[in-house]
């Protein structure tokens, strides 16, 4: 999730668990604990290898096995500067942790996913029902905690406010895991009926919502997308296809590079060969149709050889314009 995000609900769980009449200093303490582990990507800003920096994010700082440490340290360091830390400190630590945790498993939530359990080499989780920038939960969140910092020198104001702000948020990311349980079952059910139930299923939100969600189906012939709207749709489901190119993915299969992409994918990625003989990885799960945010040129064809590419090339970014987003708005209300 976005930084904004990540702050306002550190510090809506801080403030709530420490103690009332310290209430600014735990809506600080917790916004700023809560962005922490996303400094690791400054750190990665120093690799050379595209792959390594996009699939190392959200690792060790990320990691349900390490922030608990990394937690009791902070709480310790905030004992030695604040004298209200040390006169409540079961309290403070209780909020602190849960601050911190909150960043990763919030993140495990979106498309991208997140190494919960790093050192351990699983890939990462990635639930998947919610969008990186959602404001229907950042903002429930944001104004409880501004209202409560309004009315923190009153000690014990702000806590109906924090309290609703979290309930809303709640509630919406429950929302969000019915509306993808329930469309995944649709899926699942139209695919069955069509005999291919042993594809791939993913369900995804789109971008800034919750009401259009993606829809990608994959297997070892190829891969198909479309939208589903909570607010038009009817009737079976439009998917485009796409075919994948068998041979060149058999072929890359033991390249490190694309090892390392399908698994941080989970196996929703495609291979294919540009018009400039590029061989470019594409990850199928962020995408505004038809622009993918993910490309990596892994190899190139020379004199009719795959020469891999060492590193890898990271494509740049599709241009987010306002005819993108109309067009996303567009999507929302009615098909095509």
């Amino acid at each position: 999730m976005d930084p904004l995000t990540h702050a306002a609900l550190g510090a809506s769980i801080c403030a709530l668990v420490a103690p009332r009449e310290r209430r600014r200093l735990a809506l600080l303490l917790g916004a700023a604990v809560a962005v922490l582990p996303d400094l690791d990507y400054v750190a990665l800003m120093m690799e050379p290898d595209p792959v390594m920096q996009v699939t190392r994010h959200r690792s060790a700082t990320h990691s349900l096995l390490v922030l608990p440490i990394a937690g009791a340290l902070l709480w310790w360091l905030a004992g030695l500067r604040w004298r209200a830390v040390r006169e409540a400190s079961w309290r403070w630590l209780a909020a602190i942790e849960l601050a911190l945790l909150s960043h990763p498993l919030l993140d495990s939530a979106t498309v991208y996913g997140t190494q919960l359990f790093w050192p351990i080499e699983r890939p990462p989780v990635m639930l998947g029902n919610i969008f990186i920038i959602d404001p229907a939960f950042t903002v429930p969140l944001l104004l409880g905690a501004l209202l409560a910092w309004r009315g923190a020198p009153r000690i014990g104001a702000g806590t109906r406010p924090l309290a609703f702000g979290l309930a809303v948020a709640a509630a919406y990311f429950s929302w969000t895991l019915l509306a993808q349980h329930q469309l995944e079952g649709a899926v699942r059910a139209e695919l069955e009926s069509r005999h291919l139930k042993n594809s791939n299923v993913l369900v995804t939100p789109s971008p800034l919502n919750s009401v259009l969600w993606r829809v990608l189906v994959s297997d070892d012939e190829g891969y198909a997308s479309g939208y589903y709207s909570y607010w038009w749709h009817e009737g079976r489901l439009a998917l485009q296809p796409a075919a994948r190119e068998v041979a060149l993915e058999r072929e890359l299969r033991e390249d490190p590079s694309v090892r390392r992409l399908d698994w941080f994918t989970r196996g929703y990625g495609a291979i294919a060969e540009d018009a400039q003989h590029r061989i470019v990885y594409t990850d199928l799960r962020m995408a505004l149709e038809p622009d993918y945010t993910f490309r990596y040129v892994v190899a190139d064809r020379k004199d009719g050889r795959l020469v891999p590419r060492q590193p890898p090339e990271q494509l740049p970014w599709p241009e987010v314009s306002r005819e993108k987003l109309a067009t996303l708005w567009r999507r929302i209300f009615a098909p095509g």
